[in-house]
Formats: structure tokens, C-alpha cells, sequence
């Protein structure tokens, strides 16, 4: 269908929803320069650019290293589940750096276009899951991405189906935590270690 280098390969995950659509990350081989989120759409194959994932400013974060922050903000994105389709796939959450200097979660609407920016908190946000209904969306935050023994969690977090009302579900010290799973429209599993 395409021969764009691309990465974060768990396609089940970019597949929209009752849509003709495939989400992914560019360029390939965790170059976190230029970084973008990109639709394929199908049948007929054609790639377009949502967004660039990082800004002006934030782009010379990809020339630092493990355990700089700024490097962490795009490892968040970029070695993390970023993206999640809404239940009716009319939205995309994701993670993206182009506000820095941490990662936050946005909508990108695919009948308008726009794109929301959902988080404000100083952590690096990643990881966003729908509840069946599309009504909540739920999404992990870490304060260090940490080099190989676990993230260094900050908490959980909620926000409307249409990204308003961020809020902190609970606060966390932990070395990660997981979403393994929807329960029903307002309960949600995590796992934690």
C-alpha cells in the first residue's frame, strides 16, 4: 500500500474505526527528527501530514540525549502508544510536542481538520484510550521517561470526549503504569509496577 518508512508498527491500534483510514508515525527507525503524524487512507493508498510533532522550538529537542528532559518529551512520544481512535473514529487523540516543553495529548478532528490541544500539565503525556462510548478519554502522564528500570509516573488522567475538562484521576510514584482495558463506559482497568 505505501513504501513511507514509518514506525510505532502495532497497526491494530491505527486502524480508524467504521473509516477508510491508517494512522502512523514518520520518518522511520526512531529518528525522533521532523517527527509527524500522517493518515493512509484506503483503498486508493494516498499519504497526507495531520501534523509535524514538534515546532520550531521544539525540534532541536531530538538532538539531546536519554535523560535530558527535552529528549524525554519525544521519547514519549515515539516509544510510546500516542495515538488512539475515538469508538465512531470521527477523532484521533494523540501525543505531540509542538507547544514543549513536555508532550501533551490533542484531538485531531477528521471532518474539520482542527486541532485541540487537551493537556496542559508539565509531565510528558502519552498513551490515550477512549471509553466504548467515546464519551471519556483517559491518558497516562510521567515526569522521566528513565532509562530501561521503568517511567517515572506523575498520574492518570481524564478529560471529556471532546477534550475538555483535564482532569488528575490520581497521582502516581510508580515506575509505570498501563491501560489493559475498558470494563464498561466509565470504568477502566490499569495495571501498575
Amino acid at each position: 500500500l505505501t513504501n513511507v518508512d514509518y514506525w510505532q508498527g502495532d497497526l491494530t491500534q491505527a486502524i480508524q474505526p467504521t473509516g477508510n483510514h491508517v494512522v502512523f508515525l514518520t520518518p522511520g527507525n526512531y529518528d525522533f527528527h521532523h517527527m509527524a503524524l500522517n493518515l493512509l487512507s484506503l483503498p486508493d493508498g494516498q499519504v497526507t501530514k495531520i501534523t509535524d510533532l514538534t515546532s520550531s522550538t521544539t525540534e532541536p529537542y531530538a538532538g539531546s540525549s536519554p535523560g535530558d528532559t527535552n529528549f524525554e518529551a519525544l521519547r514519549a512520544i515515539g516509544e510510546q502508544a500516542s495515538y488512539a481512535w475515538s469508538p465512531d473514529g470521527s477523532q484521533l487523540a494523540f501525543s505531540g510536542v509542538m507547544d514543549g516543553p513536555s508532550a501533551d495529548i490533542y484531538l485531531y478532528d477528521t471532518q474539520t481538520g482542527a486541532i485541540t490541544r487537551v493537556s496542559h500539565d508539565p509531565a510528558h503525556d502519552f498513551a490515550p484510550s477512549w471509553s466504548p462510548d467515546g464519551n471519556h478519554m483517559l491518558y497516562l502522564a510521567a515526569n522521566s521517561v528513565g532509562s530501561g528500570a521503568g517511567w517515572l509516573m506523575s498520574g492518570v488522567w481524564a478529560a471529556d470526549g471532546t477534550g475538555g475538562n483535564p482532569t488528575q484521576l490520581f497521582a502516581t510514584d510508580s515506575a509505570g503504569e498501563e491501560v489493559e482495558g475498558w470494563l464498561d463506559n466509565t470504568t477502566v482497568l490499569i495495571a501498575t509496577w
